[in-house]
């Protein structure tokens, strides 16, 4: 009767937000492999920057302790205007780019992103990353599920 283990029972205990996104993204690699990082970066509205905050990739971090304006990512503010999440199944299409962020996501080798923004009671407050080494790995169906997650 009680033999089922919920998989997200773990994220009630007292471990820290950096841990609990790492389980996560276990969690998500059982069923989608080619998911190779979670991220999350943080909007200051007072500043208007964004933070890098918390990432799931061990020891490879593209952007560690990153902080840039929001005027300065356009692609980022152009998900923000659209209300809706940006799916980039080729980084090809930024390998031109000139900010610090594209640039250094591009020479990690991420090849395919979706990029989903945070809100809180309607507010913006930051930006879920899935990167994938992969290219053409968010499909609708895998969307759908990253959604859940997300």
């Amino acid at each position: 009767m009680f033999n089922h283990q919920d998989l997200f029972t773990s994220f009630d205990d007292a471990g820290s937000l950096k841990e609990k996104l790492v389980r996560l993204h276990r969690i998500l690699r059982a069923e989608m492999p080619f998911i190779a990082r979670l991220a999350i970066a943080l909007y200051d509205p007072k500043t208007e920057k964004l933070a890098t905050y918390l990432h799931s990739s061990g020891t490879d971090n593209p952007l560690p302790n990153y902080q840039a304006g929001l005027e300065e990512a356009p692609s980022l503010q152009e998900i923000l205007r659209q209300g809706k999440p940006r799916v980039v199944n080729n980084l090809v299409t930024f390998a031109n780019g000139e900010h610090a962020h594209t640039l250094r996501i591009g020479e990690a080798g991420y090849a395919a992103s979706y990029t989903r923004p945070m809100y809180h009671h309607g507010l913006f407050f930051g930006f879920q990353f899935f990167n994938s080494f992969e290219t053409d790995v968010f499909s609708e169906s895998n969307l759908h599920k990253l959604d859940i997650y997300g």
